[in-house]
């Protein structure tokens, strides 16, 4: 590997991405380790694992979280909503979203690295 990227000095007949011989320059990312990699890897596998057995659990004789869309029934926590209270839940589910913009763009890193289910 002759050439070595210095941001100083891109090329401008080429793009910087492109060596002089016409290849393409690869980035190859280092492997995360440290101390918080081990807990956020922990704090998300336990975000995986309640995402997944959610739907599985009852809470007050039906399922914790139900999409029923067949017959318009949707269920979360106990709370039995059908299609026609869209209306109601309009704006706590606007709340919600602008919530989650608000958490997203003061803490960030803190839900993109350690709390998205991605």
């Amino acid at each position: 590997m002759s050439d070595s990227y210095n941001p100083r000095n891109l090329p401008t007949e080429r793009p910087s991405s492109m060596d002089a011989r016409g290849k393409r320059v690869f980035i190859h990312p280092a492997a995360v380790t440290g101390f918080y990699k081990k807990y956020r890897t922990i704090f998300y596998t336990f975000l995986v694992f309640i995402f997944m057995v959610l739907p599985w659990t009852k809470f007050d004789g039906e399922q914790t979280i139900l999409l029923d869309l067949p017959h318009r029934k949707f269920v979360f926590f106990g709370y039995i909503f059908w299609a026609h209270d869209g209306p109601l839940i309009f704006f706590p589910l606007i709340l919600a979203v602008m919530t989650l913009v608000l958490v997203t763009s003061v803490w960030g890193r803190l839900w993109c690295g350690w709390a998205c289910p991605q």
